[in-house]
């Protein structure tokens, strides 16, 4: 038999000339700069009825996907024995269709080759084009030999036969872009479970065992103005470098220098403006937790370390257990008034937890912990006279007592009731649960109803409460601050067991994420590339594809038009996507990290995603994204904390770009185009 049918129809009609038209913007800023070609893109016009008619390659596609529905039809007739003359007759009717529209395909792979030649692209680029053509002919040949026999079939068991194998063959090249994969047990923002064989260790042998050590092993140096070399093993230089978690930023160095370099300041000011989050394992950098002002105790331990490193001042983690009162560790977590509820909320966060009970009642929480020892002048000044260490100064400034406000029942004062609320939008709309989908809900129903809200809670402020905060309208809370003109002699709660003490947090103490370009048969990734989520936390992270050689740069410039590039109208509607093969980039901040192997322009790729958790046991199943090659796409790796620098940094660069966006549009409207910015 003939190869598949469609092998290479399926792949022509769908990429061959149509691909989207973000593919065609994305290598535009391949080719050109990303930042000028977004802003002298002018946002779209609306579709005129020429623009949304239905294109050649649109119908050939939909008219291989009504074929394909017509054998089903044919196929459930005859395993019913009912008459399906007239199916058959509406194929025959399809493929009349199928063969004006080949006649069109066969003018445009005419003119495609002409292109080529015209263009002088290199040989193998016509090879491609050539191959396409020929598989594209035995396909379609083989296509329509086998709706012949199905018409030529004089009895039902034949014509079933015919109907099965044409249908395997279309089964086998889908037709259409495949829909992401769902999985309601895999969401992002799923809730966490606690976890109660999560227990604290209560001695050093437990850390041992559990494969935590001392890092790292003793070495001998001499490093900055203070003097350290007195103390044990605070002269390792370790113990001022940098990890993933401790970068000494311009942030860093910055906030190091406004506290004047004094390990009082640092420790108090880090203990008074960083809120403690009830989670486990490193997930922020140091500068994202100064940023952010929020983080859990390795977070705020890496910033506590990095402004002491970055004041030349040896700091180390320490990994251990510690017991907190019962109603401390309430206001601690968030305020609760169950200590249970408490236990269970750190513990869902991956915090090993145990809870002791005296007299019948839980009377305090054990858990693991994670505080820093400084190289400190800490006899008799305690650090506030800072010249030749002699201690290693124990601080936790994750731990501290708050002050908790509830703030404005907004639900209340509102007065809506919100079951009735959302009842009456459900409602007022369609769901089919079955096929899973929903539509035509009233959105104005949410509307008024924000609206009500809003006013309600507007007039309340005004009319009964005098000069309210922030904080008492949204609630909140806010440390009690302590200020003390040294360092506190030991840690505000007991130590029950020192585990293992750590220049960098290991491997086992951090989160990770992982990405790569493929996965094999039971789901596992191929050949992925990890960081510690530190590294990429709030960073930029993108999906990118470029032209694999220089053979197929030529020939998408030569699809492109020339010049400078002034409305998304000048950009060709499709493209030969067949012609062109390229390589996906994952970048960090701008540099390559992973690159894949090369594929066809508009070929799908499994970009697959995981994480793994520290203090839970478990490693998150890879998630999948099916990416379209040629695309461009923005990968989120957020959790924790947004900074607030960095969005900063965002809003400013998005005035910029709307400032040029401006200048260029005025530059257009002076050769008589309509302005975005003067539309109704």
């Amino acid at each position: 038999m003939t190869a598949p049918i469609l092998t290479s129809i399926r792949e022509t009609r769908t990429f061959m000339r149509s691909t989207a038209t973000t593919v065609l913007i994305t290598f535009l800023m391949l080719v050109l700069e990303p930042a000028v070609a977004a802003a002298q893109a002018t946002p779209a016009q609306p579709a005129t009825p020429a623009a949304a008619a239905t294109s050649d390659d649109q119908r050939f596609s939909q008219t291989l996907q009504k074929i394909e529905e017509k054998l089903q039809r044919i196929q459930e007739k005859i395993a019913r024995q009912q008459d399906h003359a007239n199916e058959r007759g509406e194929l025959k009717q399809l493929q009349q269709a199928l063969k004006q529209l080949d006649t069109i395909e066969r003018q445009s792979f005419t003119k495609i080759e002409q292109h080529i030649k015209s263009h002088n692209l290199p040989a193998e680029i016509l090879d491609r084009h050539q191959a396409m053509l020929d598989n594209y002919q035995a396909e379609y040949d083989a296509l329509t030999a086998e709706i012949d026999a199905i018409s030529a079939a004089n009895n039902d068991a034949d014509r079933l036969t015919r109907v099965q194998t044409t249908l395997e063959h279309l089964k086998a090249k889908p037709n259409k872009k495949k829909q992401q994969p769902f999985d309601p047990n895999q969401l992002p923002n799923q809730s966490l479970q606690a976890n109660p064989k999560n227990k604290a260790k209560e001695t050093p042998e437990q850390f041992t065992q559990a494969s935590y050590f001392d890092s790292p092993y003793p070495q001998l140096a001499a490093l900055g103005d203070f003097t350290f070399d007195k103390l044990t093993g605070a002269n390792n230089p370790a113990y001022l470098a940098e990890s993933d978690e401790v970068k000494l930023t311009q942030a860093i160095k910055d906030k190091a220098a406004a506290l004047n370099h004094d390990p009082v300041k640092i420790y108090h000011w880090v203990r008074n403006n960083i809120i403690w989050l009830p989670s486990w394992g490193g997930i922020q950098s140091a500068d994202l937790t100064l940023s952010a002002q929020r983080g859990n105790a390795m977070d705020i331990a890496s910033l506590t370390i990095a402004l002491l490193r970055a004041s030349k001042i040896p700091a180390r983690y320490v990994h251990g257990t510690i017991d907190v009162p019962a109603d401390a560790f309430m206001n601690w977590t968030g305020g609760f008034t169950s200590i249970q509820a408490a236990a269970e909320y750190a513990s869902s966060g991956g915090i090993p937890v145990t809870t002791i009970v005296s007299g019948g009642k839980i009377t305090k929480v054990r858990i693991e912990h994670v505080w820093v020892e400084a190289a400190i002048d800490f006899h008799p000044s305690r650090g506030a006279k800072n010249k030749a260490a002699d201690s290693w100064a124990s601080l936790d400034a994750s731990y501290k007592q708050y002050q908790h406000k509830k703030g404005l029942d907004a639900v209340a004062i509102s007065g809506i009731d919100p079951e009735q609320l959302a009842q009456s939008f459900v409602a007022s709309g369609t769901v089919n649960e079955t096929e899973g989908w929903a539509t035509g809900f009233n959105a104005q129903l949410l509307k008024d109803a924000q609206a009500q809200a809003q006013q309600k809670l507007q007039t309340y402020i005004q009319t009964q409460m005098q000069n309210p905060t922030v904080g008492d309208v949204i609630g909140g809370a806010k440390t009690i601050v302590q200020e003390f003109p040294m360092l506190p002699s030991a840690l505000p709660n007991p130590i029950v067991a020192t585990g293992a003490r750590y220049d960098k947090l290991p491997v086992s103490l951090q989160q990770h994420i992982r990405y790569s370009f493929d996965k094999d048969i039971e789901g596992n990734m191929v050949d992925p590339i990890g960081f510690a989520f530190a590294k990429v936390n709030n960073q930029k992270i993108t999906l990118s594809f470029k032209p694999a050689t220089e053979a197929d740069e030529q020939t998408l410039k030569s699809l492109l038009p020339t010049g400078e590039i002034t409305d998304l109208s000048q950009l060709p509607k499709s493209i030969p996507s067949y012609l062109i093969r390229v390589i996906p980039e994952l970048k960090l901040n701008g540099q390559t990290v992973k690159s894949g192997n090369a594929m066809k322009l508009g070929e799908e790729v499994p970009f697959v995603t995981g994480v793994s958790f520290a203090g839970r046991g478990e490693v998150q199943s890879p998630r999948i994204y099916n990416v379209i090659a040629g695309s461009y796409l923005a990968v989120n790796a957020i959790a924790g904390n947004i900074s607030p620098n960095e969005l900063n940094q965002l809003k400013t660069k998005k005035v910029k770009t709307r400032h040029k966006s401006r200048k260029t549009c005025l530059e257009i409207c002076s050769v008589g185009l309509l302005c975005p910015t003067d539309r109704a």
